[in-house]
């Protein structure tokens, strides 16, 4: 499926460089195609024995090869950006992804470096070029407009407590490193939220990768979560237990009595 889907954005690509001329369709194309390859590196790392039956018969797509493809194409997609501040963003939060999968897979874990080196060179950059009002919880949503800043204010959240929970949780199992994490969780579901009540694409998508990584919890520090999430809630200003990441846990973990518990 994804050898398939990278035929077709290489298609859309061609036709809007060759046949028409419109950069900012060629753009969409070659980030999709970007996104494709790095889905495909990732389906590689975590499943080097996954082959399909094309790559059988003319040999397999390596993880290294795929990120580079990958690398490729969000450049070239950033090459046709001019004035267009969004789609700036999403290229940059778009190729932190593909670089955090790469330290992740690569070194067994997030070391140091690859954590200074994305931060400073991704998601540094994504915070600055995010109008303040999208970076505030405490911001009236009736004063910013609706906007998708605030979408992509809660795509860098989110990765930012994917590298919090690599880096700290896995290290260390204790109450601060997991305050950190979801604190970064809360912030960036709580930014969706502001963008849309409804559950849409990017939310789902930060939902299950949220999942993904707090069911590796035990069943007492998921207990420590609702405790740790219900203060989180109260220092920024939101309402006790109806906070997006708050109904997320009971939603998915079901609802535990809230105590202080030591691991």
């Amino acid at each position: 499926m994804l050898e398939l889907a990278s035929e077709y954005a290489e298609a859309a690509a061609a036709i809007f460089t060759k046949d028409v001329d419109e950069p900012a369709r060629r753009m969409e194309a070659l980030r999709e195609k970007g996104r494709i390859y790095r889905a495909w590196a990732r389906v590689r790392y975590e499943r080097p024995l996954l082959i399909s039956e094309k790559e059988a018969k003319h040999g397999k797509a390596l993880a290294e090869k795929l990120t580079h493809l990958s690398e490729q194409a969000f450049k070239l997609a950033a090459a046709q950006v001019l004035d267009d501040r969004f789609s700036q963003i999403e290229l940059l939060l778009d190729q932190a992804f593909l670089r955090y999968y790469v330290a992740l897979y690569q070194n067994s874990g997030m070391l140091q470096a690859n954590v200074t080196d994305l931060e400073k060179e991704y998601l540094n950059q994504v915070e600055q070029m995010i109008p303040e009002p999208y970076r505030n919880l405490l911001q009236i949503p009736s004063v910013s407009p609706r906007s998708w800043h605030w979408v992509q204010s809660g795509i860098l959240e989110v990765l930012r407590g994917h590298i919090a929970f690599k880096q700290r949780l896995v290290q260390a199992h204790d109450k601060d490193s997991l305050c950190v994490v979801l604190e970064h969780y809360l912030l960036g579901l709580t930014f969706h939220s502001r963008f849309s009540v409804h559950v849409f694409q990017e939310l789902r998508i930060a939902l299950d990768q949220i999942y993904e990584t707090l069911r590796e919890l035990s069943l007492l520090q998921k207990k420590t979560a609702y405790q740790i999430v219900a203060n989180l809630e109260e220092k920024h200003g939101l309402q006790a237990g109806k906070s997006l990441m708050n109904r997320f846990m009971e939603d998915r973990f079901g609802e535990i009595d809230i105590v202080e518990i030591a691991f």
